[in-house]
């Protein structure tokens, strides 16, 4: 669950990684620290404190 200061941050994400069997992003929030799972194959996102679910891939420099 999320601090009440998360839910009112204006987010500035950066996406961080990838996922390596799905069709999904990683996205981290600069200010609050707070997590974004965009999964880009269907539409849908949800923000969490942990990413708990295995298997991302790191951005290098050179992706980005």
């Amino acid at each position: 669950m999320l601090n009440l200061k998360q839910y009112f941050c204006n987010h500035d994400y950066q996406c961080i990684a990838e996922h390596k069997s799905t069709q999904s992003n990683l996205w981290k929030c600069k200010k609050c620290n707070v997590y974004y799972i965009q999964h880009y194959g269907i539409g849908i996102g949800y923000k969490c404190k942990v990413p708990n679910i295995g298997g991302w891939i790191k951005f290098t420099m050179s992706i980005l």
